[in-house]
């Protein structure tokens, strides 16, 4: 029986085999992101969101007052923009495809700034009727 040896396996092989095999089945499971999870990782992104803003709408120290300056400035400079480009286009299109195209480069930041600032409330209203 010698010969056949070779074909008895041992308990730790089995176990390592089963543990090779059960960590082939998890990382095809990783592989794709069902509805389910899709929805899951949803609702956790949106309940993380709305406790940053919790914590960060009483706040009052130099940074966040900087933050409130900064996006008035970036949203009341977007609205001029937007006023000056309609007003100028009867007299010079040009210029106002100019002024839109400058608006466009700034379409991140200004995007940014109305999510963060104008998002929480918005989410908070659709999260609190569901």
């Amino acid at each position: 029986m010698g010969f056949w040896s070779f074909l008895k396996t041992s308990e730790k092989a089995l176990d390592a085999a089963a543990d090779l095999v059960e960590a082939g089945a998890n990382g095809i499971d990783a592989l794709f992101f069902t509805a389910e999870e899709k929805s899951q990782a949803s609702m956790d992104t949106i309940k993380l969101w709305i406790e940053i803003h919790k914590t960060l709408a009483n706040e009052s120290t130099a940074k966040s007052i900087t933050r409130r300056i900064l996006a008035v400035m970036i949203m009341g400079s977007a609205m001029l923009e937007s006023l000056f480009a309609i007003g100028i286009y009867p007299y010079n299109p040009e210029w106002s495809a100019m002024v839109i195209k400058v608006l466009a480069s700034q379409g991140v930041m200004i995007g940014s700034v109305t999510i963060f600032y104008f998002g929480y409330y918005a989410i908070k209203q659709i999260v609190g009727k569901k």
